[in-house]
C-alpha cells in the first residue's frame, strides 16, 4: 500500500472513508435489513392498484454495497471460526 492512502494512511479522523461507510449502514436494524433486502438503498415503487402493490429494487448505490457486505460477512465467518 502506498503510504498516505487507503484506510491505514488516513491521518485525519474526520476524513476516514471507512468511518463514512459505516455511518451509511449504521443503525440498529440496517445490517439485518440490508442482509434481507440488500437494501442500501432500495427503490420502492408503489402501484396505484387495489389491493395495493409495492415492489422493491436495489438502486445503484445498493448494488455497490453487495461486495462490501460480502466482505464483512466473510470476515465475520473467519473471526467466528477462530473462536
Amino acid at each position: 500500500m502506498v503510504e498516505g492512502t487507503g484506510f491505514q494512511g488516513t491521518l485525519k479522523l474526520d476524513n476516514c472513508k471507512a468511518e463514512l461507510a459505516l455511518k451509511v449502514i449504521q443503525g440498529r436494524w440496517k445490517l439485518m435489513i440490508l442482509r434481507e433486502l440488500l437494501d442500501g438503498v432500495v427503490e420502492r415503487t408503489v402501484y396505484p392498484e387495489v389491493p395495493p402493490r409495492v415492489e422493491y429494487a436495489l438502486t445503484e448505490l445498493g448494488r455497490d454495497l453487495v461486495p462490501v457486505l460480502e466482505g464483512l460477512h466473510a470476515w465475520g465467518e473467519k473471526k467466528d471460526s477462530e473462536g
